[in-house]
């Protein structure tokens, strides 16, 4: 391998072969690249979306437990002062 390394047609060769592989080494990481943008978009707009639907339920869920954390303190309060309740200490 050294031996054609030292003559010019050698030479020619191996900066062939450099050349040809750093384009397809180019090309591949630019098929890579543009694939994963294209499939990236749509699936962060799904991914979103979605993110979208479980918020708006968790929220739903939450507020519906609140309101009746509230109603039921409530309640409780209502039933202390007139001693139909005893308070668990």
């Amino acid at each position: 391998m050294a031996a054609a390394i030292r003559t010019v047609p050698g030479k020619r060769r191996l900066a062939t072969g450099a050349a040809r592989t750093s384009i397809i080494l180019s090309r591949l990481v630019y098929s890579g690249w543009h694939v994963s943008n294209r499939v990236n978009t749509p699936l962060m707009e799904v991914a979103v979306a979605r993110a979208g639907l479980v918020a708006g339920r968790v929220a739903a869920q939450i507020s519906g437990a609140r309101s009746a954390s509230l109603a039921l303190g409530g309640v409780g309060a209502g039933y202390l002062p007139t001693g139909e309740a005893i308070p668990i200490d």
